[in-house]
């Protein structure tokens, strides 16, 4: 009987020692910008094909049911540039900073688009698997990210919901193991 105690006893402080540990290692995705404001709200609702989300400003307004529409939409470069121009600003910033262990990291943009497409504000998100916080290295790019997303063009492609006064693309940029990638979601 005794054993059985201590059996329980000690399962339990494993179970205790392992939940705290797993809660050390959460991390946020897509809700938070960079500065730890709010970006998305509430849960999405499928109208149609198109996918709409409660979308907070960086002056805290809640914009309702807001259009995603990632494959709807094109940039004026094309694809292919923005990809190699999203590659060029990550180089550009490890070559600056020295990094080397900046595997894993993703940078999500978030485009809020008025009905002309112009780009009414870029938000950013950044997630690593490592414990480390973010840094100037991770900020910089988010910058220079900013930089590039303000001067390009968008333009509409058949299935864009015309009736929508604000809509929003998001652009993810992902360094892992194998390959550097940048591109419009959905991919």
């Amino acid at each position: 009987m005794t054993s059985k105690l201590i059996l329980i006893a000690y399962s339990l402080l494993l179970l205790c020692a392992s939940n705290g540990f797993c809660q050390n290692r959460k991390w946020s995705w897509g809700n938070f910008d960079v500065n730890g404001k709010s970006i998305i709200a509430g849960n999405y609702r499928m109208d149609d094909i198109i996918a709409r989300y409660d979308y907070l400003t960086e002056q805290g307004d809640s914009l309702k049911a807001i259009p995603f529409v990632g494959k709807y939409v094109d940039c004026s470069i094309g694809s292919d540039s923005l990809k190699k121009a999203m590659i060029d600003i990550y180089y550009d910033n490890h070559n600056k900073h020295y990094e080397y262990d900046y595997l894993n990291l993703k940078i999500y943009a978030y485009l809020l688009l008025n009905e002309q497409l112009n780009v009414e504000e870029i938000r950013m998100t950044s997630v690593r698997r490592e414990e480390r916080e973010d840094n100037e290295f991770v900020l910089d790019i988010c910058r220079d990210f900013t930089g590039l997303f303000r001067t390009l063009k968008w333009m509409k492609t058949e299935g864009f919901p015309e009736s929508a006064t604000y809509s929003f693309v998001v652009i993810v940029f992902w360094n892992n193991p194998k390959y550097l990638y940048g591109d419009i979601l959905p991919y």
